[in-house]
């Protein structure tokens, strides 16, 4: 089923991808590659080198083709600053006129399609407040008649934290001050359905922080009926929740500072209590102020008496909604069907872990994927594969009473299904994105359910063959009739218009010349990827080679890591010929590599879930095995070698270093955790259980506890000061306990700046700051 809370954001940051390093080094994937134009080897000399400048300007930065599917014959599509129409099957664009005024004088940022495409949601004048959620004025306009109106909050002096359309074409749900209200029409009335809502403590419609960040991942928690009559929503009491706060020390002309407070769950500590709720849209009140009745959509028997989440909520059927809910040590996700009007409940699905976690970012999809009828779903769950273990493969669940016959795999085999991304209904054929030729690789597969036969979509691809294209991703019509096909890598990204009745036509959207004949001029990084043995299974990795590469010389080696668990650094995408690796190895005597260990994702369960309960200590371990490992190359200095990394790659700098074990000089930890009591409960208790059950194990991975053992390394340690998620807390407490066991280091805060540590000043500074660090521990000159 398809959700019209996915937004589309106007302006250049989607439709030019821009050089933003830092968000590379917080996302699980890294991007890398070469262009498509290559240049022989004795011509590097003559190049230009990648400068400094280069990490922060968008000039080497590729386009996209981003849309939103109007119809499954039309996308809409912002371009040249106003937004176009295209209707495939009569071939021609054709721009919305007014629409510009309209963007300009309402300063729109996000918009929503109407399910009759006829009207457009519109979010003006943004105001963030966490990763996903942000404030906003809304207005919807109509394409046909031009006419544009305000959604009008009862507090018309006050933003809207939420607006969804009601699936009934113009009906709209939205919500201000953590309360629900539903608007029955354009220019109808507003209706009051919740009340009760209060800032940081209870929360309808809207997740609070902990669930935004690290739960359901998304800003939205409310659902309409496929016929627009019943609302489910979620509300989240986090009156027991403890506050974290955080110093925000403002313009230079405030003379005080202020602080901000977030109901923030620790491990062990109190969490949200949450509530699925069932509103009939049909029977409310006559007074519009009134709350109407509601019904608790109530979790099953097993979690009645235990603490619990909810990670997901979709309609079936008009009169079906399933529930997905997770235990709090999240080894067991139950789901279950419930009825409206009753709000009786069932179970239908169960998927439990023994040693390990339930994995709801990778086996439960965003927006289920219901047949035509309703009778089934299409879900990813893990598959056990023989003596491999388990992988994460496709499986059709009927929405039926749990049972042994109501889950049926469609796919098999000792690779993995990453991403559902479309559902042709019509000929019950899904669309996904998998792994299976390489975990490094990604391509498009088909898969009927009645015959379950598999097609390769974009494997027989020119440009596939070749080794131009590894790496693709899709976007896909309403009624999945037509997909946009994108490359992103290894060469210079690329996108095509497809059919899916046919294996052969496509149409060119973006070649991205400028860019590969920009890149054809750049003296870029030689890349190559390998593996690297440890014990029983090998690390896939990838080192990036200066452009006049010598086999005769001794060059320094910086590792960049993540290490997350279920993330992926070492793939085929493109983006690492650009940012501050491409400076580094195009301006220096140095060698950039990556490599993803135990932990990671995409080689199967047992892979990713050795880490359990051990946060860092495999992880840091498979690291440290590749760095001997790049010791023993001829190529190599093995006395200059270092390592960087970000949020949880800052961590695993920090504990590689911690391991004290002679290979590595120095390390810089950017925003890192240093105590996993200190990180939110839910990410953290899924990997690390509950303190109670596992003390030893966050004792054991405290970097407090060890300080003294970075006495023979370079450090740097650096923080945003206003860090909502891995707090300073962190890096304070680190510098702590470095200070008591007498070790030297270096330290570097940014005044008021969150986890991204944005700001173009900042970026600057930042990325200065690590070269001269990184070049004077190693030694190094800038190359000529």
């Amino acid at each position: 089923m398809r959700t019209n809370s996915q937004v589309f954001k106007f302006g250049i940051p989607l439709i030019v991808v821009s050089v933003l390093v830092g968000v590379a080094m917080i996302l699980a994937i890294t991007l890398s590659g070469k262009p498509r134009t290559k240049g022989d080897g004795g011509s590097e000399t003559l190049k230009k080198k990648f400068g400094f400048d280069d990490i922060f300007n968008s000039y080497y930065s590729y386009s996209t083709f981003p849309v939103r599917w109007k119809t499954d014959d039309v996308y809409i599509r912002y371009s040249g600053g106003n937004l176009t129409e295209t209707n495939l099957l009569r071939n021609d664009t054709v721009p919305f006129s007014d629409f510009k005024k309209i963007l300009d004088n309402f300063n729109v940022s996000n918009y929503w399609i109407s399910s009759n495409g006829k009207w457009v949601l519109l979010a003006s004048n943004k105001r963030k407040l966490y990763r996903r959620s942000f404030f906003a004025d809304y207005y919807v306009h109509n394409f046909e008649k031009g006419s544009t109106f305000r959604v009008i909050p009862p507090d018309p002096n006050k933003q809207i934290q939420l607006a969804i359309w009601g699936n009934n074409d113009t009906s709209i749900g939205f919500v201000q001050d953590n309360n629900i209200y539903w608007l029955d029409k354009i220019g109808g009335t507003v209706h009051t359905i919740t009340d009760n809502g209060k800032e940081n403590e209870l929360f309808n419609g809207v997740p609070d922080w902990v669930y935004e960040e690290d739960v359901t991942s998304t800003n939205v928690a409310m659902w309409f009926s496929p016929d627009g009559r019943y609302l489910t929503y979620a509300q989240s009491n986090d009156t027991q929740v403890k506050w974290f706060s955080y110093l925000w020390y403002g313009k230079y002309s405030d003379m005080y500072t202020t602080v901000k407070k977030i109901a923030y769950p620790k491990p062990g500590s109190p969490n949200p209590v949450v509530k699925i709720k069932m509103v009939d849209l049909n029977k409310l009140p006559s007074n519009k102020s009134q709350v109407p009745d509601t019904m608790d959509l109530n979790p099953p028997a097993d979690f009645t008496n235990v603490e619990h989440y909810y990670t997901n909520v979709g309609w079936a059927s008009n009169n079906k909604v399933l529930v997905w809910w997770l235990n709090r040590v999240q080894d067991t996700s139950i789901a279950s069907i419930c009825d409206a009007p009753s709000g009786n409940c069932t179970e239908n699905q169960r998927t439990q872990v023994t040693n390990g976690w339930v994995d709801t970012k990778t086996y439960l999809p965003p927006n289920p994927w219901f047949s035509k009828d309703g009778s089934y779903y299409v879900t990813l769950i893990p598959s056990p594969q023989g003596n491999d273990g388990s992988f994460i493969h496709m499986a059709k669940v009927m929405v039926t009473p749990s049972g042994k016959d109501n889950i049926n795999f469609l796919t098999f085999g000792t690779w993995e299904v990453v991403k559902i991304l479309a559902f042709k209904k019509d000929t019950e054929t899904v669309y996904f994105q998998s792994a299976e030729t390489s975990p490094r690789d990604r391509h498009i597969y088909s898969v009927n359910v009645k015959t379950k036969e598999k097609k390769c979509l974009s494997c027989s691809l020119p440009w596939a063959e070749n080794g131009d294209c590894k790496y693709f991703s899709a976007s896909f019509s309403l009624e999945a009739s037509w997909y946009i096909l994108t490359c992103y890598g290894p060469n210079v990204p690329r996108v095509t218009l497809h059919k899916t009745n046919s294996s052969t036509w496509y149409k060119d959207l973006e070649m991205n010349r400028a860019l590969e004949k920009k890149m054809s001029e750049l003296a870029t990084p030689k890349r190559r990827n390998f593996k690297i043995p440890a014990g029983k299974y090998d690390l896939l990795a990838t080192e990036f080679l200066p452009p006049n590469f010598d086999e005769n010389k001794k060059y320094a080696v910086h590792f960049e890591v993540y290490g997350g668990p279920g993330s992926q650094r070492v793939t085929e995408l493109f983006l690492r010929q650009v940012g501050w690796i491409a400076y580094l190895v195009s301006n220096f005597d140095i060698i950039v590599v990556m490599v993803d260990g135990r932990g990671t994702g995409n080689r199967g369960e047992s892979f990713k879930q050795a880490v359990y309960k051990l946060l860092g200590e495999y992880e840091a371990q498979d690291v440290i095995t590749a760095g001997r490992y790049m010791q023993e190359k001829k190529y190599v200095d093995p006395k200059k070698l270092s390592v960087w990394g970000w949020s949880f790659g800052g961590f695993l700098t920090s504990y590689v270093l911690s391991k004290n074990s002679g290979v590595f000089k120095c390390g810089i930890a950017v925003a890192p955790v240093t105590d996993w009591r200190y990180y939110d409960s839910a990410y953290t208790e899924r990997y690390m259980g509950v303190p109670k059950d596992n003390e030893a194990g966050y004792r054991n991975t405290s970097l407090l506890n060890r300080a003294a053992q970075f006495s023979n390394v370079d450090y740097l340690i650096i923080h945003g000061a206003a860090d909502d998620n891995v707090h300073y807390q962190h890096t304070a407490q680190m510098v702590r306990a470095l200070t008591e066991a007498e070790v030297k280091f270096r330290v570097q805060y940014y005044t008021d700046k969150d986890h991204g540590i944005v700001g173009f000043h900042t970026r600057r500074h930042l990325y200065r700051l690590m070269t001269n660090f990184l070049t004077r521990s190693l030694g190094l000159n800038q190359s000529k």
